[in-house]
């Protein structure tokens, strides 16, 4: 099978999904990746790509503090998908770090990715996959 040649390409169609702060609900955005990267015509291989990402990024956030929720935002818009995540740390959270490997993955898998602890409670990571030129 080729890839999708019609993609959804409207910003207007944001997904917003809210998870408990509980790193065995980090499935659920997996899955909302893989059906946002199907929607923007992504190979197999390239919403595997996706999976791992948010996996990756998810759990970093969820192992740095306490947090009771985790707020994701999937868009997709001129070929290519970006996904936000961010949640609010109880007082004490420490400063989120990739491990190097994870680091390394996403070095490979996604086009761009960041994550912070902003104001000293507010986490967010962001991430960005382009479809490739055909």
């Amino acid at each position: 099978m080729g890839r999708q040649e019609a993609a959804v390409e409207d910003s207007s169609t944001d997904v917003r999904l809210v998870i408990p702060g509980s790193l065995r609900r980090v499935q659920l955005a997996r899955l909302v990746a893989a059906g946002i990267g199907g929607i923007a015509g992504f190979d197999v291989d390239e919403i595997e790509d996706l999976r791992i990402a948010v996996d990756e990024l998810c759990v970093a956030m969820l192992t740095g503090g306490a947090a009771d929720q985790l707020d994701l935002t999937y868009r997709v818009a001129d070929g290519h998908v970006e996904i936000v995540g961010e949640c609010e740390y109880r007082e004490g959270a420490r400063s989120i770090t990739l491990e190097p490997l994870a680091a390394q993955i996403l070095d490979t898998v996604v086009d761009e990715h960041e994550i912070s602890i902003r104001g000293g409670t507010r986490g967010r990571f962001r991430l960005r996959k382009s479809r490739p030129a055909v």
